[in-house]
């Protein structure tokens, strides 16, 4: 699965528009600080909330294999 969302300019700084899980993070974040469960990761359990977060950390470890592959110019 490709995480980058599209082709980024990596001279104009950190566009996190591209990075869709940035946005599956922050929607993890939220959750947990506001105590809303399943609102939006759709976790209602303790083991779907760690299967939300395995499967994160699986997106995390590829995405920074995206990263490291991209050129600098």
């Amino acid at each position: 699965m490709k995480l980058l969302k599209e082709e980024v300019d990596i001279n104009d700084g950190w566009d996190l528009d591209q990075y869709g899980v940035i946005d599956d993070i922050e929607r993890l974040a939220y959750e947990l600080r506001n105590c809303v469960r399943g609102a939006y990761t759709n976790a209602y359990t303790y083991q779907e909330l760690g299967e939300y977060i395995k499967n994160l950390a699986g997106d995390l470890d590829e995405f920074g294999d995206e990263l490291m592959t991209l050129k600098e110019e």
